[in-house]
């Protein structure tokens, strides 16, 4: 059977009851330089916030431990509900840097992924930026 690509929203896929890592490193200048003390905060489908960190003098934020559905769940046969990674919104920002948000980052059972962003230089806007789940079609 071929795995449903649609990400569900993760209260509809299951427990997520196992756990993988995400890493952050933030470098700007088109990803030539590390960007040391930015804020990088993951949130939910929902827009729950349940991570937040600073990245270290190489950018890098610290692993990131974050819930994902267990790896036995999809190796299940049938239905569509299987889903094989957990899926996560990331928003990073540093002092005289634009702002971004990264929508839909997979996050797998066991595994250590890493996330790179590259910030742009600019005045920052202080605003609130809502967090959309991934099954809504972004504007």
């Amino acid at each position: 059977m071929v795995q449903d690509e649609t990400m569900l929203d993760q209260e509809q896929a299951g427990p997520l009851d196992s756990f993988g890592e995400l890493i952050v490193v933030l470098t700007h200048s088109k990803g030539n330089y590390p960007l040391p003390g930015g804020v990088v905060t993951v949130y939910t489908q929902s827009g729950q916030t349940i991570a937040s960190a600073i990245t270290d003098q190489s950018g890098r934020t610290a692993p990131l431990r974050l819930a994902t559905p267990a790896r036995s769940a999809s190796l299940t046969p049938g239905g569509t509900r299987n889903q094989v990674a957990a899926y996560y919104t990331v928003q990073a920002s540093a002092e005289d840097y634009l702002t971004a948000v990264i929508p839909n980052i997979p996050v797998f059972s066991g595994v250590s992924s890493i996330q790179n962003l590259d910030l742009v230089y600019g005045e920052s806007v202080e605003t609130t930026l809502p967090i959309q789940s991934s099954t809504e079609p972004t504007p």
